[in-house]
């Protein structure tokens, strides 16, 4: 830690030095905050990509087994199934689109879910 003279001088030499450069002065602490900030919303923002991807595989799956099962998908269920935003409620949708025996009895879950 500077003493206060000391400390004054240098904050007003590095002001003049940001007006003459026309940019700002960042200390090598601010620099490693931002660099470790940097880092980990780039690690969030690859999880949340991969959390977005794994739903989206699990609503086409769905759709893909819906499609196959009953010959295609009516607009309101795929529209409902493209909403629903939690993977387990997508993964227990599969599990029962692969068990009902007619799509009104996947309606019946899709409703209840």
């Amino acid at each position: 830690m500077l003493p206060p003279e000391l400390e004054r001088s240098f904050t007003e030499e590095v002001s003049k030095i940001e007006e003459e450069k026309g940019m700002e002065y960042i200390t090598s602490v601010e620099r490693v905050g931002m660099e470790c900030g940097l880092a980990q919303g780039m690690q969030q923002g690859m999880q949340q990509g991969v959390q977005q991807g794994s739903l989206q595989e699990a609503r086409i799956m769905l759709l893909e087994t819906l499609s196959v099962r009953f010959d295609g998908v009516p607009e309101g269920i795929a529209e409902t199934v493209k909403g629903i935003t939690e993977y387990d409620v997508l993964k227990r949708l599969f599990r029962r689109a692969l068990r009902c025996a007619d799509l009104g009895e996947f309606t019946d879950g899709l409703a209840q879910r």
